[in-house]
């Protein structure tokens, strides 16, 4: 279990940098700084809560661990990929894909959370005495 948290976690850091070097690659030619930072924050939005649920996950059972680690992984592996698809993709609309994939990447992972909390509240009643 160990090596699927250091997985999870190494690989959100490494597609958090990458999503940002395609986001700066892509706005290259924006000349508003605030609005450069204000796509980084949100670009960089769902790897955050990536770090903050891997680690909420440790109080969790090994099952729900296991998801949670994996759905993070993902996320992070699929967002940096389609950030570097619209990066490498001449004449593409650019500013889309970094409004949406945040936003998507956010709902799933807040959909993973709930169903895994009420999975583990269900549990936790039945094993009750």
């Amino acid at each position: 279990m160990q090596v699927l948290r250091i997985t999870s976690y190494c690989g959100i850091i490494a597609c958090s940098i990458g999503a940002i070097v395609f986001m700066l690659h892509v706005g290259r030619a924006n000349k508003s700084y605030f609005l450069l930072v204000l796509f980084a924050v949100w670009v960089l939005s769902p790897f955050a809560a990536g770090i903050y649920s891997n680690a909420a996950a440790r109080h969790a059972s090994r099952h729900v661990q296991r998801i949670v680690y994996i759905v993070v992984l993902m996320i992070s592996l699929i967002s940096v990929s389609v950030y570097a698809r619209v990066s490498f993709q001449p004449g593409a609309k650019s500013a889309f894909p970094f409004l949406v994939t945040p936003a998507v990447s956010l709902f799933v992972l807040g959909i993973t959370l709930i169903l895994n909390y009420v999975s583990s509240s269900r549990t936790s009643k039945t094993r009750a005495p």
